[in-house]
């Protein structure tokens, strides 16, 4: 018999996963199931796993596979994630907080307030390379440096790393930099 072929698509929240299999035959299976925040992996595995079995799926079939997630963006509203770490170039560890305009209020609203830094003062830190905007590396960025970097965000408990390079899009040998750096130890 053949195996029917079969898309998965999967939408993890911190409350529930919504997982949809649409079938090469028309077939459209849609499930909420609650997640497993201690590892939202699980849940998914346990999720899909009971719908190929409802519906006869083998895992051979799946044919193709997304995911999207709202655990980051509530971490981010909600302000209750790790504690997060930028690297970026040097001289531009203030940008994201400075920041152009008003964003998200009234221009015209005298008491708007700005909202605090997703990464605070103390956890940007600077990495001594250099981009132009053509792609060409004038400074070359030294691991041994990020190494050190990464070291002063584990002593100080941080857990999450963002790298943000200047005009790092434009050089595609920048991309997989990270790739070439030992992982750091975080602890979780």
């Amino acid at each position: 018999m053949k195996q029917n072929r079969f898309r998965v698509g999967v939408d993890t929240g911190g409350t529930f996963t919504d997982l949809i299999v649409i079938v090469e035959d028309g077939r459209i299976h849609r499930r909420k199931f609650l997640s497993t925040p201690d590892d939202f992996s699980r849940g998914i595995i346990e999720a899909l796993g009971s719908v190929l079995a409802d519906e006869g799926l083998s895992g051979d079939g799946i044919s193709g596979f997304v995911h999207g997630t709202t655990v980051a963006t509530n971490a981010v509203l909600e302000a209750t994630g790790p504690k997060v770490g930028l690297l970026t170039t040097e001289g531009f560890t203030d940008v994201l907080e400075i920041g152009r305009g008003r964003w998200g209020g009234d221009i015209h609203d005298l008491l708007w307030v700005k909202p605090p830094p997703l990464v605070p003062r103390q956890h940007r830190l600077p990495l001594t390379e250099r981009i132009d905007a053509k792609g060409s590396i004038l400074v070359p960025l030294d691991p041994a440096e990020v190494r050190k970097r990464l070291r002063e965000f584990d002593a100080a408990g941080v857990h999450t790393v963002a790298v943000c390079l200047l005009n790092a899009y434009a050089n595609p040998s920048t991309s997989d930099w990270s790739d070439r750096l030992p992982r750091p130890n975080f602890r979780t």
